[in-house]
C-alpha cells in the first residue's frame, strides 16, 4: 500500500571496523607471498529530519536498517611480490595477486521489486574475482626514509546478483624518520579513486579522495612492532555526476601488531 511521504532528509552515520590479519612469507631472492583475511563489524545509525530540522520517523524507518549492526568476512587477498635492493639506499617491490570473493553479498537494494521489504545496502565482499597489482619505491638515507607507492583493484565482471564492483586506484608519497633508537614517524599523503559500481547495468557514481597521513612505530623488542595511523580527508569528489550526496569517512584510525623474524 501506497503512502505520501511529506520531503525530509536521511542522515547516515557508519562506524565501520576492520580486523585484518596479514601474513607474509619470504621465498628465495627476493620473493614474498603474502595473504590477508579481513573481518568487517559496521554499525548504522539513520536520522529522519524534516526540511525546517525537525525530526520525524516515516514509515519506511524499520526497512532503513536504522541501529543495525552486521558483521562478517570479507574478501581475502593473495599477493606474491618481488623485491630488489640497488646501491644508494634504494628499495623497489612489484606485487601482483587476487582478491577472493568470499565475503557475503547482497541482492541490489535499488531493485523496485524489493521495495517495502527489509533490505541490507552493506556488503561484506564483492562477489567477484579482482585482480590486484601494485607497486613501491623506498630512498633510505641518514635515518630517512622517502617513498612512493601505486596500487590497483581491478574489476572485470558482474557477479552472480547483479552487482560490478569499482575498479581502486591508490597513489601515495610521503617520508618516515627514526625518533630515538625505539620510535619511527610517518607523514604521508593518500590519493584514491574509487570508479562507479553497477547494479544491473546502472551506475553510480565513484569518488576521488585526497587524504593526509600520520603514524607512528614503536620498536618493542624481540622483533615486535606496534603501529598507529590516522588518515584525515582533505579533500573528495564524485565521479558521474555534477552534485550529490555521499557517505563521507571523514577519517579512519588504523592500530596493528606485527612480528617478523
Amino acid at each position: 500500500m501506497e503512502e505520501e511521504i511529506e520531503p525530509h532528509q536521511q542522515q547516515a552515520q557508519l562506524l565501520w571496523m576492520r580486523l585484518a590479519p596479514r601474513v607474509s612469507v619470504g621465498l628465495a631472492e627476493g620473493w614474498k607471498l603474502s595473504a590477508r583475511i579481513p573481518v568487517n563489524v559496521r554499525w548504522f545509525d539513520v536520522n529522519y529530519l524534516r526540511n525546517d530540522g525537525s525530526t520525524f520517523e516515516p514509515a519506511y524507518a524499520d526497512e532503513a536498517g536504522s541501529g543495525e549492526s552486521i558483521q562478517g568476512l570479507g574478501d581475502p587477498a593473495l599477493m606474491v611480490s618481488k623485491i630488489g635492493r640497488w646501491p644508494g639506499g634504494w628499495i623497489g617491490a612489484v606485487g601482483g595477486g587476487v582478491s577472493l570473493p568470499l565475503g557475503k553479498t547482497e541482492d541490489n537494494p535499488y531493485s523496485r521489486n524489493q521495495l517495502g521489504s527489509l533490505q541490507q545496502h552493506a556488503q561484506m565482499g564483492t562477489g567477484a574475482v579482482q585482480p590486484m597489482f601494485n607497486m613501491e619505491v623506498i630512498r633510505e638515507k641518514e635515518g630517512w626514509r622517502g617513498f612512493a607507492s601505486t596500487g590497483m583493484t581491478f574489476s572485470f565482471y558482474t557477479n552472480a546478483k547483479g552487482y560490478r564492483p569499482p575498479s581502486v586506484y591508490t597513489a601515495a608519497v610521503g617520508a618516515s624518520r627514526e625518533l630515538g633508537e625505539r620510535f619511527d614517524g610517518l607523514v604521508a599523503l593518500n590519493f584514491n579513486r574509487t570508479s562507479k559500481d553497477f547494479w544491473e547495468g546502472v551506475g553510480y557514481p565513484g569518488r576521488d579522495a585526497l587524504n593526509a597521513k600520520f603514524g607512528l612505530t614503536a620498536h618493542l623488542g624481540l622483533n615486535w612492532l606496534l603501529e598507529a595511523q590516522a588518515q584525515v580527508l582533505l579533500r573528495e569528489g564524485l565521479l558521474g555526476v555534477q552534485t550529490g550526496d555521499m557517505m563521507t569517512q571523514r577519517g579512519s584510525i588504523t592500530l596493528g601488531v606485527s612480528w617478523k623474524n
